[in-house]
């Protein structure tokens, strides 16, 4: 194995733990889509539900299928899909279901109803971001459907802040107060949920009854600095690493990698690193982004290829069975996702998601 992401169990847990402690009162969903954030679907959800998450969250339903087989018999919500979706199998294997439109409804009810089952739904409202979700002046009447429907058990009501990096935004606080009215509309035994990983510890005032953390229980910060995760003592849990597979001379002058964007400046080392753009490695990366090579801190050399780039080590370094660490907790001395970000002009959440299912992911604690 030449190049794998290292994913600390230990943290995750740590962090949901310290998350619960921030929300008391409410229930914790941790959030698992889009395989977990890049750290591993099934291994990251059995951590969640040994750190006390009662809930799961997915975007897709087919995650959510995903972890039922994998023997999670616990609540899982999944939410993004629309009437051409397999609802018979989530209605089986009892996967709540987010809903925002009436064909959806529809089709749920179909589902239930072949089955002699009733369907667990939550409603998604859209109350600011103008993406998914009922309309806010429609949800009375999506309620009223929902709740006239013998197969349909209305469970929760959901919605989406539109600045989840901005707890103090203006749209953020219009978006609160439509939610607070939309409680009083629902007379029903219902969970309410809009707190995403920023609300859970900056606006205690939206808990509710269900907290719906992401980012922060992989230990980042949606504003993207370190030193506000460290702040709420959360940790990272993933290290993307590789080995070096290749430590050649090169003379000064020396073009480096496709389109010689990086020229040596000296006689020196260079190091090839085996991974590249179909390992979720930003093209944009080259000349700019960096990694830690026993101890020290370099940046990548030229054009970033498919399966691999070149790092220019110097010409003292000579140790090639060293191990390269691109990002993981920039507390070990290696430089954090939030520096990839930085230097890819894009954000912490595209950093780890992105990355590629054909990297081994190997389980730490």
């Amino acid at each position: 194995m030449d190049r794998w992401i290292e994913v600390d169990l230990s943290a995750i847990r740590e962090n949901i733990k310290t998350l619960k402690a921030l929300s008391p009162t409410a229930q914790l969903m941790a959030v698992v889509k889009a395989d977990a954030y890049g750290h591993g679907l099934i291994q990251t959800a059995q951590a969640a539900r040994e750190a006390g998450a009662q809930w799961l969250g997915t975007a897709l339903f087919e995650e959510a299928i995903e972890l039922r087989a994998a023997k999670d018999n616990g609540k899982i919500l999944a939410w993004l899909g629309d009437e051409a979706t397999d609802f018979q199998e989530c209605v089986a294997r009892e996967i709540d279901l987010g809903v925002s439109t009436l064909s959806q409804l529809e089709k749920i009810t179909q589902a239930a109803k072949a089955q002699n089952k009733k369907a667990q739904v939550h409603i998604k409202v859209d109350t600011g971001l103008n993406r998914n979700g009922v309309s806010f002046e429609g949800f009375l009447d999506f309620y009223q459907a929902i709740k006239t429907n013998p197969a349909l058990n209305l469970v929760g009501v959901m919605s989406h802040f539109a600045f989840p990096d901005e707890p103090e935004n203006e749209i953020n606080l219009e978006q609160i107060a439509k939610f607070n009215k939309l409680k009083t509309q629902v007379n029903d035994p219902v969970i309410f949920h809009l707190a995403n990983s920023m609300a859970t510890m900056a606006l205690p005032l939206t808990h509710y009854d269900l907290v719906r953390p992401g980012l922060a229980i992989y230990g980042l910060h949606p504003t993207g600095k370190v030193e506000k995760a460290r702040q709420y003592k959360l940790k990272p849990s993933m290290s993307l690493k590789a080995k070096i597979v290749n430590l050649k001379p090169a003379k000064s002058q020396q073009g480096v990698s496709y389109n010689h964007t990086y020229t040596t400046k000296a006689d020196t080392q260079l190091a090839v690193i085996p991974l590249g753009y179909s390992d979720g490695i930003d093209r944009k990366a080259a000349n700019a982004a960096p990694l830690e090579i026993a101890g020290k801190i370099y940046k990548i050399s030229g054009r970033v290829c498919m399966d691999q780039f070149v790092v220019d080590v110097g010409s003292e370094f000579n140790n090639p069975k060293a191990v390269a660490t691109l990002f993981g907790d920039s507390a070990k001395g290696c430089p954090s996702v939030e520096d990839w970000a930085d230097a890819l002009g894009t954000i912490n959440y595209e950093i780890i998601a992105r990355l590629a299912t054909r990297l081994k992911r190997v389980y730490l604690n």
